[in-house]
């Protein structure tokens, strides 16, 4: 029953799933302990990540959804839809929020060096201006929602993983290791 997985696939999954965990951990410890030296990376691999996981999204419209790699109940299914369809929405949401709080807080966007959006710094004060209270608090929020959400269905996620492996025995994560 087991289905060969493309290439693309396979390192689109790992690229992606790989990126978010990463800025998982950094978004969390820059916050954590105050490493504002660090944001400009934060920002850069979050706009490379969101462009790869739209072609991920757009990959996964092409190709649909793959047959499980053994038998599995409606429920189980479903679930396993549902978390891949929840991976797939917050990787692309959780940068565009980490982008919506930071651009309309007036802090802009680069990508390593190259302005997507500039910084709004008042020239008297040298303060950065919000060019929207309410955006930046939406993006804010959201991204602090998705970060907990992501976080939760990664465990969720991995959590199957290890059922499959070691419980059902099956190939899904050979499979997904392109064996």
């Amino acid at each position: 029953m087991s289905q060969r997985l493309s290439k693309v696939s396979i390192i689109m999954h790992w690229v992606v799933g790989i990126g978010m965990l990463g800025m998982l951990v950094l978004g969390w410890s820059m916050h954590k302990f105050k490493l504002h030296s660090l944001y400009p990376w934060h920002k850069s691999i979050g706009v490379l990540i969101v462009c790869l996981a739209v072609i991920r999204v757009l990959w996964r419209l092409k190709e649909g959804w793959f047959p499980p790699a053994t038998p599995m109940g409606n429920y189980e299914k479903l679930l396993s839809r549902s978390v891949h369809l929840m991976l797939l929405i917050i990787t692309v949401l959780f940068p565009i929020s980490g982008m919506l709080m930071s651009g309309a807080g007036g802090h802009g966007i680069a990508f390593f060096g190259h302005v997507l959006l500039a910084e709004n710094i008042d020239p008297i004060t040298h303060k950065v201006i919000p060019l929207s209270h309410i955006l930046a608090a939406l993006g804010e929020d959201t991204h602090k929602f998705l970060m907990w959400a992501l976080a939760i269905i990664f465990l969720v996620h991995i959590s199957a993983v290890i059922k499959h492996h070691f419980y059902s025995k099956d190939e899904t994560l050979n499979r997904m290791l392109g064996k």
